[in-house]
């Protein structure tokens, strides 16, 4: 590991409260890149040179200070990490009154050279992982390179699994201190994964997540993963201040198949069905996920096309909205009229208004199966996406 100036000027920080005396720190070319004395930073240390050459402590005497470069008196120190010298640490001062401490300030150091060294291999474990997601998420290709990684990483990639995606929303992304926060959200949503699962950000709005339903903590059920999903999602809800929406893909069988769970989970979110639900799960919603999934098809211009009949007749609305409360209210005439403070009488009229224009008799099953497709079909279309 080589020191940086963020590290070596950890180290002084720490043993400059343990010690009292001043504290340098420098790296294995002998420049002092962390001090107590800001005016000695980017010096040559002639001592630590030695230190290096030696592997062993040396002191210097007042009375050496001048035929030495860029030193001072004091106590020079080997900073050893994973057998290898990694820097010197100088405590400047009379030998005789410092040499107490230097054990203590050597163990401060290696202790933060060791803490730096395991966040370095967290990160680069995380970027690892995103990267090895993002793959996923793109459809491959799973070469060798990509074999040799999920190998190294401990990850099952062909175990049944499930994309999840977090969306933030974009009023919560404005300055550095929402970001931050979209940081502690990271962590927090991730905190109670397993080393077999994955998750990245990929993009500053959506945190993505591959849940493997092998795993003991979801029964391995698709029911267990709904349950701790929900269960961590309203944690974050209820100690974040932020508008939060999840999404559950598709189950994916194989690696093959992590990119269709990936894009069903963002269909979900950009569909919207529901604008008071925040947590959807593809499965809720199949019909609805495969209409979308169809909406460019050229099949889908027929049904498309009564709707754009039905919307010149209504010009106001009110049939769409009537069909549209129907649908959702499960076909209830009862709940549908008085959600709509109407008689059942009037419903029905609508109703017949609405076979008439889109020539489909809303009281079969398959016309009224007919009927919700355009429906959908048109309602994707005037939201602008289709």
């Amino acid at each position: 590991m080589l020191l940086d100036q963020y590290v070596a000027q950890k180290i002084v920080d720490r043993a400059m409260k343990i010690c009292g005396f001043n504290i340098n720190v420098m790296d294995r070319n002998g420049l002092i890149i962390g001090s107590g004395d800001e005016g000695r930073i980017g010096r040559v240390h002639e001592g630590a040179l030695r230190v290096i050459s030696s592997r062993g402590e040396i002191d210097i005497h007042i009375d050496r200070e001048s035929s030495i470069d860029g030193v001072k008196s004091g106590l020079n120190i080997p900073i050893f990490s994973q057998g290898d010298i990694v820097g010197v640490v100088g405590i400047t001062g009379n030998p005789e009154r410092v040499r107490k401490y230097a054990d203590l300030v050597a163990m401060t150091a290696e202790l933060v050279v060791e803490q730096a060294l395991i966040a370095t291999e967290v990160q680069w474990d995380r970027r690892q992982r995103e990267e090895v997601l993002l793959r996923l998420v793109e459809g491959g290709p799973f070469d060798s390179f990509f074999s040799d990684r999920e190998y190294r990483l401990g990850l099952d990639l062909d175990t049944p699994s499930v994309v999840v995606v977090m969306h933030i929303g974009s009023d919560d992304l404005r300055g550095e201190k929402d970001f931050q926060r979209v940081q502690r959200i990271y962590e927090s949503w991730n905190k109670n994964l397993s080393s077999i699962e994955i998750s990245g950000m990929i993009s500053a709005s959506h945190i993505v997540q591959l849940r493997s339903l092998n795993c003991l903590k979801y029964k391995k059920t698709i029911e267990g993963l709904r349950e701790s999903v929900i269960n961590e999602f309203n944690y974050i809800r209820e100690n974040f201040t932020c508008d939060l929406t999840v999404s559950v893909g598709v189950v994916a069988s194989s690696r093959e198949d992590i990119i269709s769970s990936y894009q069903s989970a963002m269909d979900m979110l950009e569909m919207n069905l529901e604008r008071d639900r925040k947590v959807y799960f593809a499965a809720d919603f199949f019909l609805d996920l495969y209409i979308y999934q169809a909406r460019n098809n050229p099949s889908s211009l027929p049904f498309l096309e009564r709707f754009v009949f039905l919307d010149k007749k209504d010009s106001s609305g009110v049939l769409f909205k009537t069909l549209k409360v129907f649908f959702e209210e499960d076909c209830d005439y009862t709940r549908c009229s008085e959600r709509l403070f109407i008689h059942r009488n009037t419903l029905r009229y609508r109703l017949g208004k609405i076979s008439d224009y889109l020539e489909l008799d809303v009281s079969s099953w398959r016309s009224m199966m007919e009927c919700y497709i355009a429906a959908r079909l048109y309602e994707y279309k005037i939201n602008g996406r289709g």
